[in-house]
């Protein structure tokens, strides 16, 4: 739930800022109808014919396409796991790390001690993510913390009390003031606890995500112990304890595992929640040191199966208990969460239905209806989908492309339930010279997906998809954001979008190709970079995703040369 936050004289009017699940305004590009990827591009009729390429070196290309594919797809299939699934770690994060650290070093048993020195050499090596102001304030706030560096925490920039990083910034403030640290913001700590107070008193008639609730109840009860209201922050820790999963932690993630153990730490000590919780982190620690942000399960799955349903040998050896574990997943209400024993998403939902479309069995059609009435009971009186189901949250571009492209696929394209949100889409594009992605720092991922929420051959999606000509970097390859240096994952997923419409054989998409043959390492993956969101805006790195990101790009040229033959 956002918190409205009051400014010092007067209630603030009413905000204009992107909620909490919007994407960060600062990878958003105004047009200014000059920029590059606003101006008028040439038409398609001015490219050059693929160049003709003699037999022998034609055979040579799709003989290395099809190693390099066959290579990715039996990586996909040694790591789909027993219950049909695709499931990896993320890579490790300094947010993660030192703020489970940094409330464990409040804890005065021997295992906790243990744990923060086993993170201390990870901590130190590692450099908060830069790509915008605020991660790195996030990232560097509890090292210093940790560390002892106990300078003044700045929380003036007006950007940070948005609906988008309200409650990010809730948390860092909440951890200066138990650190003893000033922090310097237009709020003071009064008017703060009163707004989560609000909440919480409301909070079983809120409809809001669940570490929403974990967070801003943890918040409240910190809050309340350090004004010394022991009592009270007890109780409150009560109600926390309801959200408290069986395995101790809260909501399948450390940092609101974290927020949540420091809260039970100031108000029921000792309790057996907080034993509980205590138990979880430190099992949840990994040998490195690191503790890591949550497992996407189901999402994963459904890039995984959706790159590569095609392949013939992938559709023998790993469709089938794949479509079985996504059956097995969908909620009760007809929906996907991102992980099993989660909440339903619309996203995840969409890609779920994405991924069974084209499977006519019985059960897989079944699974398939309960999920279009479970969208198409959430869409909105102006036809959009949020992403979560929460009061708070707003449409993001790729979530309703995927949903409109879901319905399509099994409603048919002229259904007028997603007409209204097609027409968004094409108005997102003509007012940003862009599409942004919501859960992906990556342009060409959310070319590629945006792209196919709109009818196939839609003018405003094929402008979109040849805007992407004008990022490759001279290696070949393709960068997530415009100058940025070239990435497998937004290589494989521009060459998707562009073999759509492209021989194959023209210059750019082979050396496209070959950037990707030659990064490919030898068990058949990528090295990938942080791109998925989570919490914004920071980013995360799943392996899983961006051996599927190349897959898709991989996929698309070998169908084509397929189809060729």
């Amino acid at each position: 739930m956002s918190i409205e936050l009051p400014s010092p004289l007067e209630d603030p009017p009413i905000s204009t800022q992107p909620a909490d699940d919007e994407p960060p305004i600062s990878i958003v590009p105004r047009s200014t109808g000059t920029s590059w990827w606003f101006k008028r591009q040439p038409s398609r009729d001015t490219l050059p014919p693929p160049p003709v390429v003699p037999v022998d070196q034609e055979r040579s290309y799709a003989e290395q396409l099809q190693r390099g594919l066959e290579r990715a797809v039996d990586r996909a299939i040694s790591t789909q796991d027993e219950r049909g699934a695709w499931s990896a770690d993320p890579d490790p994060r300094l947010f993660d790390t030192a703020f489970v650290a940094y409330v464990l070093s409040h804890v005065d048993v021997g295992e906790a001690s243990a744990a923060v020195e086993r993170a201390y050499p990870w901590i130190e090596r590692h450099s908060p993510q830069n790509h915008d102001p605020v991660a790195l304030l996030l990232d560097a706030t509890p090292r210093r913390l940790l560390i002892g560096d106990f300078s003044p925490i700045d929380l003036r920039g007006p950007t940070l009390y948005s609906n988008l990083y309200r409650r990010k910034t809730l948390l860092l403030y909440t951890l200066g003031l138990h650190a003893g640290v000033r922090v310097l913001s237009p709020y003071v700590a009064p008017q703060l606890k009163d707004q989560v107070k609000r909440f919480f008193d409301r909070v079983d008639k809120i409809r809001t995500k669940q570490w929403n609730k974990v967070d801003l109840i943890s918040v409240y009860a910190i809050l309340e112990a350090l004004d010394g209201n022991r009592s009270i922050a007890a109780s409150v820790c009560e109600r926390l304890v309801q959200l408290q999963s069986p395995d101790g932690g809260f909501c399948n993630n450390p940092l609101s595992t974290a927020i949540a153990f420091l809260a039970l730490s100031v108000g029921i000590s000792g309790s057996l929640p907080w034993q509980r919780c205590l138990e979880h982190l430190l099992r949840a620690q990994c040998a490195d040191g690191t503790w890591r942000f949550c497992t996407c399960d189901v999402w994963d799955t459904t890039v995984t199966v959706r790159a590569f349903v095609d392949h013939p040998l992938f559709a023998r050896r790993a469709v089938p208990r794949a479509l079985g574990f996504l059956r097995e997943m969908q909620n009760p209400d007809g929906g996907w969460g991102f992980r099993p024993n989660t909440e339903s998403d619309n996203d995840t939902t969409s890609s779920a239905l994405l991924a069974l479309r084209d499977h006519e069995d019985d059960a897989s059609l079944l699974s398939a209806e309960r999920g279009i009435a479970f969208l198409l009971g959430l869409q909105r009186e102006d036809g959009l989908w949020a992403t979560w189901q929460a009061s708070e949250d707003h449409p993001v571009e790729d979530c309703v492309a995927h949903i409109t492209a879901a319905i399509a696929a099994f409603r048919g394209t002229h259904t007028r339930s997603i007409r209204a949100a097609q027409r968004w889409l094409e108005e997102q594009y003509e007012q940003h010279g862009r599409w942004t992605a919501g859960w992906y720092r990556n342009l060409p991922y959310s070319t590629l997906e945006v792209s196919k929420g709109l009818r196939s051959g839609h003018p405003i999606a094929y402008g979109a998809v040849r805007q992407l000509l004008v990022l490759q970097n001279p290696d070949g390859g393709f960068p997530p954001e415009p100058s940025e240096p070239s990435t497998p994952s937004a290589t494989g997923l521009a060459v998707a979008a562009l073999a759509e419409h492209y021989d194959v054989h023209q210059p750019f998409l082979r050396r496209a190709i070959e950037y990707l043959l030659g990064t490919q390492r030898d068990d058949g993956s990528w090295q990938g970079e942080p791109e998925m969101y989570g919490p914004r805006p920071l980013t995360t790195h799943y392996q899983t995703t961006t051996d599927a990101f190349v897959g898709f790009g991989l996929m698309a040229a070998w169908r084509r040369m397929v189809k060729e033959r």
